[in-house]
């Protein structure tokens, strides 16, 4: 099926060149061809599918490939390309940036106001940006600077994008890294970096909205804390006055070994059974009151 024109597009360099999406002898041949320039000269969204995710040299995630139609090009990191890994052949809405048919490389960017859903979560979210109130997220990767220092984290609320700096991230980001992926936080979304397109986030705001200015614990006493992390047999709380609780995860009642990283991001009720002496932060043996 023939594409509908012949474009002039112009690639990165400025220079001009003749696309024939008509003529069955052209490369360019096909409405997908025709699609993709005319998305680039008008700047409107095309839907592609995602395929396989891109790293650079240093094992860095850089973005996807995605295919419009049988046509692949690449989705950068930088303009929406993150979030995806498990979700090959997921349709997303896309908008042509750069065409370069001399080796036929094909540069796109998220169209995020042609996806109703996209949109729906991106209004609630804003909507938790001004109620200040904490929600709950999944982390995608840690994310590092150009010195592979850790720089915060990417998580993902209904669809949205969620920066949390390492500084509001509560040490998160100093847990062992295959442990991150997936593992679920709370945040307060503080603001919406229209830039970047993404939310930021803080487990620093969301642990004094729970914590709301209680003292530290004494033993024998209930205390509210928030669940960060399950590593082994210990789940890790965060307790009022800046200490930690260790929860044997064997205590825990009716929640099977593969589900307890569900009960992190969550505010739960704790026991305080003794303290860890010696331990620096102030640190407590604690059960979860059900």
């Amino acid at each position: 099926m023939p594409g509908t024109r012949v474009h002039q597009i112009i690639n990165p360099e400025g220079e001009i060149y003749t696309i024939d999406t008509i003529s069955p002898r052209s490369s360019f041949y096909g409405p997908y061809w025709d699609a993709i320039c005319h998305s680039q000269n008008e700047k409107c969204p095309i839907r592609a599918r995602i395929g396989n995710s891109k790293h650079s040299r240093t094992g860095e995630h850089s973005g996807y490939t995605v295919r419009v139609g049988n046509v692949p090009c690449f989705l950068p990191a930088s303009r929406g390309g993150v979030g995806f890994d498990g979700q090959a052949a997921r349709e997303v809405h896309v908008r042509v940036i750069s065409i370069d048919p001399n080796n036929r490389q094909i540069v796109v960017e998220r169209a995020f106001e042609a996806d109703p859903e996209w949109n729906a979560g991106n209004r609630r979210l804003r909507s938790a940006v001004e109620k200040r109130r904490p929600i709950r997220a999944r982390i995608v990767r840690l994310m590092r600077n150009r010195n592979d220092n850790p720089a915060g984290l990417l998580a993902r609320s209904d669809g949205q994008d969620i920066f949390v700096p390492a500084s509001m991230s509560m040490q998160v980001v100093t847990f062992p890294e295959e442990s991150l992926a997936n593992l679920p936080i709370l945040v307060v979304v503080t603001e919406w970096n229209e830039g970047r397109r993404e939310f930021i986030g803080s487990i620093e705001e969301a642990y004094r909205h729970t914590s709301r200015g209680a003292p530290a614990p004494s033993v024998n006493s209930v205390s509210v804390g928030l669940s960060l992390i399950v590593d082994g047999d210990i789940l890790t709380v965060l307790l009022p006055g800046n200490c930690l609780g260790y929860i044997d995860a064997n205590t825990i009642v009716n929640v099977p070994a593969e589900s307890r990283t569900e009960l992190c991001g969550t505010t739960i009720k704790c026991f305080v059974t003794s303290e860890i002496r010696g331990a620096f932060p102030r640190s407590f043996r604690v059960k979860l009151v059900v």
